[in-house]
Formats: C-alpha cells, structure tokens, sequence
C-alpha cells in the first residue's frame, strides 16, 4: 500500500506543553540529528519527566524516527535512531506521537482513511534488553459492512516482547471470533524500524 507525505500531524503527550522556544531546540536537534537534507521537518512529543523526546523527521522522499535526551547544558543528544526509511505516506493519513506511561515508553498512531471508516496503526516503543525495541504493534479496522465510523470489523494487537497475540474479529458491533497465539516474531530494535514493517502482520 502506497502512501504519500501529509503534514496533518496530531501530536499528544502525557506532560504539559513547552514553551515555542523549547519546541524549536528540540525541532533543531531532531533535524541536525537526522540529516536527511534540505526541506526536512521534525515533529516531536513533548519532553517527558525523565526529558526523554521521540520525534519523526520527514522530507518529500524519506524519514528518520529518533529518540532524543536532554542534557544537563539544556540541549539535546541522540540516545536512539531508526534507519533512514522511504516517506510514503498518503493525503488522508495523519500521526499521533505519545508519551505513554511509564518512564521509557512511547507510542505512534498512524490513523488512514479506508474505506468508509478509519484504519488505526499503532507502533509502540519500548527501552528492553538494553535497546530501545519495537515492543508491539495493534491494528483497528473499520467496519465496512455497515460504513458504521463508530463499529470496528477486526483488532488486532501483537506483544512482541512476549511473543503474544491476539485478535478480535466483529459483526455488526458484537465479538464472532477471538484468536490469542504465539508469535516467533521478535521485538525488532528501533534501527529497524518503518511505518511499513508490519505489513505483513508478525
């Protein structure tokens, strides 16, 4: 599935806003630290209370996803980083970065218009076995039976650090099937990570 770059970034975070200045130190960091060349944008979380950052730098053909942390001189070091992966994203896609709970813990929602309905991606990242790690991966599809915005057809939510599965399939709102299983898929450290790794569902 192809998808092309869209702007429409939703960003959430956990602990209050920081000041524009912050939010531009921080956008600078990410940029320098991507070096992903002329016309690259940086979008962020805000810093959380152990001033963790995650942010995604994207240009017209690629992007870098980057875990950043602040110093004690007040500016920003790289603590982990994906490889460089294609930005394909589409003009009705959006994302949502979020500061989860707990102190090294991060989720990205990737929210696309299919269908009738809105298909949710989400990418959660974790710090594990000395590495920040792809600790999980959920998918929420639509129901495109009834084009109901508010029913979902299937959800499916893989624990990659305990190699754990579930899915949750729907008829017209009610449960018609539950599937939990194990998977030899094993979280991947963040340098492999890309929107479209998951593809094929691990």
């Amino acid at each position: 599935m192809r998808r092309l770059l869209t702007l429409a970034f939703v960003l959430w975070s956990s602990v209050q806003a920081y000041s524009g200045e912050e939010e531009a130190k921080i956008a600078a960091a990410l940029v320098l630290a991507a070096d992903l060349g002329q016309g690259a944008v940086a979008y962020s979380s805000a810093p959380s209370s152990n001033e963790l950052v995650l942010g995604v730098v994207l240009n017209a053909q690629r992007g870098k996803l980057l875990i950043l942390r602040k110093q004690a001189s007040g500016g920003y070091a790289v603590e982990a980083t994906s490889s460089v992966f294609d930005n394909n994203f589409g003009p009705r896609y959006y994302i949502e970065i979020v500061q989860a709970s707990g102190t090294r813990r991060f989720s990205i929602q990737v929210n696309s218009h299919f269908g009738c309905g809105v298909q949710v991606e989400t990418f959660r990242l974790a710090h594990a076995s000395g590495a920040w790690r792809v600790a999980g991966y959920d998918k929420s599809e639509p129901d495109a039976r009834t084009c109901d915005v508010n029913l979902r057809s299937r959800e499916y939510a893989a624990n990659l650090l305990v190699h754990r599965v579930n899915v949750v399939e729907y008829r017209s709102g009610k449960v018609v099937k539950r599937e939990s299983r194990i998977t030899k898929s094993a979280a991947p450290e963040l340098a492999l990570f890309d929107f479209s790794m998951f593809q094929n569902e691990p």
